[in-house]
């Protein structure tokens, strides 16, 4: 990598100049920076860096705790604890952090000064500030100062991204110019180097180049007249078109009327449950202890199992006939589920499906279930219910049991089903003692058995195994679900013939110890198969990559952090609505990859293609938190900017089509957005969550909302996904993107079957098909109805 040192040889920064010098960059920058600039007693790097360790640890450590307390931040497998970060810190050639420097900062009472080169412009953090802010009992007394550059190891003059901080991984040391400055500085920032190439060079690389480096970097630096002229064009456009761009009043009214529907389902919610005194508690609870009583001192009543009194969780499959029965109950009760398969759905469609319950109803299961569900009452039903659904249920007389007409047709299947006396099963439920429930299995043989904890339907089989098959070559299944999952948490998941690769070169050596494993390894097929089933046990799955942000190894911290930040200013600004923006793009044409051919063709093409396969728009999607509804469309088309086609569109309301250039979002049309969600809701506090794209935010984005915030009326807030996270919290790109653009499609194809369905081949050669841009606003609308009718939600009655 060449060197741009010998090009920089000057830094300025809110009017003070520098000379930089460069340090070796052996991990101990930082303190081979502070040593040279003669700010701390005369002692080496490494010295300086066991001082200040031994420092954080003896002395200063009430400080100390203090410093990494408030500026470390962990991460996975990282240092925790204090002893670990100092531990750290005192280790050689490992890199500083702001920890470093609070601590030198403190211990010399000197100011340090950090300038970082950023894309952004450079940045400056002070030990002084931060301490006189955050710790003002340890504020510096003197007025001495050290000054250091962060920057990329040998590129000083190029700029990083904030999302690619990790590439400023050097400091230098800045010494204070005291040569006389001939006139003001203009310039605040790093110029970042370019090639200088000569405009009469005929030849590539030949240059002529100025040696005097500090006379060009004074220059100020001014945007082209072109670019400014742009700038005020745009600038017009919006300021006309906030009046102009116009809305869907209907849409804005039903939001609106979910938006309170909601609201009031929430309050009657609360209210419902506070109703829910404990002395009805109590007295119910008592209640179904004496019926529960008096049936164990019937003879001739059948003793059933423990019911649980919980609400069911986990997979369908995973629960117990126990469980099953009082679900049944529920379902066939006539004050409860009243045999409405709907209903049934609303309450348990979250574990069991309606076609489950349909099977446990056949005939052939009847006779599991049967017993339980006919001595059941509704207070044993309802301890199976979500509690956030209870209340739905409230009232009525708990004793009452399912009336005998309803039960009559499963009593009449299951006899006919029957071919022996159904056996009774009991287990230790703590009303009866373990020997008193072993004595009656043994006084009525064949007809009552004894569940003990051990008891298993499956040989061999104890506590701590489960149901089904035993697995096979389990040493093999750990080691490769141990590299699948390892591989996945780095980023960098792992594919099949990857790991067919991988368990071959290891278990399937011909001195390999398992045999039978070693055969099934070289077997294609059986590997597969192998494979198949121990992704089902550790839940993957082999699909399709796609292109996505890097996520932050802390992902899961940042976004608990995050949600908290977005739910705390929700509730302290007060807000009406809550949206999550986020854009996506769409093809004018859907295009797939599989057609259906004949067995053994062997190219496939169609004689119809389309006119642009690449052309398309964005589409702004907003989803709302209180009425779980989409916003009207808003589009971003290829066009010029406030010219013809935008006044054409400005007419049209059920959708917003706006134009520019790149299709794309800009900063312009982001506040012709914001102004078009503030017409929507013009007297509501709205809060919009959105990612932070560079076209979300700057100084056009702060001063209308400066502006916004100044007027009465309505006002929006903008709270930002941090950068990596949009596939984690960002709720458009994680539940409505996918489903809108599959709609779309079946929209588009559609369409492409109306258009050529009943064509001829000899009227089809030569032609192309076209979607108008009215046609696909169309399709793009129907997407949207069949997701809000999909998504309005469904109040139980009460």
């Amino acid at each position: 990598m060449v060197s741009q040192w010998s090009t920089f040889t000057t830094f300025r920064h809110n009017g003070k100049a520098f000379v930089p010098e460069d340090v070796p960059g052996d991990g101990n920058c930082f303190y081979h920076a502070i040593v040279a600039s003669r700010q701390v007693p005369s002692l080496s790097h490494s010295d300086l860096r066991q001082a200040t360790a031994a420092f954080a640890l003896g002395c200063g450590r009430a400080a100390a705790e203090k410093v990494v307390d408030l500026l470390h931040r962990r991460v996975p497998s990282g240092p925790c604890s204090f002893v670990e970060v100092i531990a750290g810190l005192r280790r050689s050639r490992s890199f500083a952090s702001n920890v470093d420097m609070a601590l030198l900062s403190i211990l010399y009472n000197i100011d340090i000064n950090v300038y970082s080169n950023f894309e952004e412009g450079i940045t400056l953090w002070s030990t002084k500030s931060f301490l006189e802010q955050h710790m003002p009992d340890y504020a510096l007394s003197h007025e001495f100062s050290a000054h250091v550059y962060h920057h990329t190891y040998l590129r000083p003059l190029t700029r990083v991204s904030g999302a690619a901080s990790h590439l400023l991984n050097h400091f230098a040391c800045l010494h204070p110019d005291m040569r006389p400055i001939p006139k003001p500085l203009i310039q605040s920032t790093v110029t970042a180097y370019v090639k200088p190439v000569s405009a009469g060079s005929k030849r590539k690389g030949i240059s002529r180049i100025e040696t005097n480096t500090e006379r060009k970097m004074a220059q100020p630096k001014t945007k082209k007249q072109a670019a400014i002229d742009l700038h005020l064009k745009n600038m017009s456009v919006v300021l006309s078109w906030s009046s102009i761009i116009g809305i869907d009043s209907q849409a804005a009214a039903d939001h609106d009327a979910a938006r309170l529907a909601e609201i009031r389902r929430h309050r009657s919610h609360l209210e419902l449950q506070s109703s829910c005194q404990d002395l009805d508690n109590v007295e119910s609870l008592l209640k179904s202890m004496i019926d529960k009583i008096e049936v164990l001192l019937l003879d001739d009543v059948v003793i059933l199992p423990t019911l649980p009194v919980t609400a069911p969780t986990g997979l369908a499959k995973q629960l117990t006939w126990e469980v099953r029965s009082r679900i049944i109950a529920f379902h066939l009760h006539q004050d409860l589920g009243s045999g409405d398969f709907i209903m049934f759905d609303r309450v348990f469609g979250h574990v069991v499906k309606p076609v489950t319950l349909r099977s446990w109803l056949r005939k052939e299961k009847i006779y599991k279930w049967l017993a339980i569900v006919k001595h059941a009452t509704k207070d044993d039903i309802i301890g199976v219910i979500p509690f956030r659904k209870k209340f739905i249920f409230a009232g009525g007389a708990g004793s009452t049991k399912i009336k005998a007409e309803i039960l009559l047709k499963y009593e009449s299947a299951a006899a006919c089903a029957a071919r022996h006396s159904q056996t009774k099963l009991v287990v230790n439920d703590g009303r009866l003692s373990c020997q008193k429930l072993s004595s009656m299995s043994r006084t009525h043989p064949g007809k009552i058995i004894f569940l003990k904890k051990s008891t298993s339907r499956l040989p061999d089989c104890n506590e701590s195994m489960k149901l089904g098959a035993p697995i096979k070559f389990v040493e093999q299944a750990d080691d490769v679900a141990k590299f699948i999952v390892n591989r996945f948490e780095r980023g960098d998941p792992v594919t099949r013939e990857e790991v067919y690769v991988t368990t071959r070169a290891k278990w399937g050596r011909r001195d390999a110890k398992d045999k039978k494993f070693m055969t099934l390894v070289n077997d294609k097929h059986r590997l597969s198969v192998w494979l198949s089933r121990l992704l089902a046990r550790i839940r993957y799955a082999d699909r399709l990559g796609s292109i996505s942000q890097k996520v932050p190894m802390d992902w899961k911290e940042i976004a608990m952090t995050t949600s908290k930040l977005i739910r705390e200013a929700a509730i302290r600004l007060k807000v009406d609505n809550v949206f999550n923006m986020d854009e996506t793009f769409i093809h004018h044409y859907q295009s797939t990859d599989r057609v259906l051919v004949p067995t053994g063709t062997k190219r496939v093409g169609t004689i119809v293609p389309v006119a642009n396969e690449k052309k398309g728009v964005t589409l702004v999607v907003t989803a709302s938190l209180l009425s779980s509804q989409l916003l009207p469309p808003f589009i971003i088309d290829t066009g010029v900017f406030g010219s013809t086609l935008m006044h054409d569109w400005a007419h049209y309301t059920k959708s917003t089509v706006l134009f520019n250039p790149s299709h794309w979002m800009t900063r312009y049309v982001f506040i012709l957005y914001l102004e078009w969600l503030l017409k929507m809701f013009p007297t509501q506090n709205t809060l919009l969550i959105v990612d932070r794209s560079t076209t979300h935010y700057g100084d056009l984005i702060d001063d209308w909302l400066a502006k916004n915030h100044a007027k009465n009326g309505g006002k929006i807030f903008i709270e930002y996904i941090p950068d990596g996270m949009t596939s984690i919290i960002q709720v458009c790109d994680i539940a409505i993107n996918k489903p809108l653009k599959s709609k779309i499609k079946e929209a588009y194809y559609r369409f492409r079957a109306d258009a050529i369905g009943d064509l001829s081949a000899e009227m089809l050669s030569g032609s192309v098909l076209s979607v108008p841009r009215e046609s696909l606003t169309e399709m793009i609308e129907t997407a949207y109805d069949d997701i809000n009718t999909k998504h309005r939600k469904k109040v139980y009655p009460l």
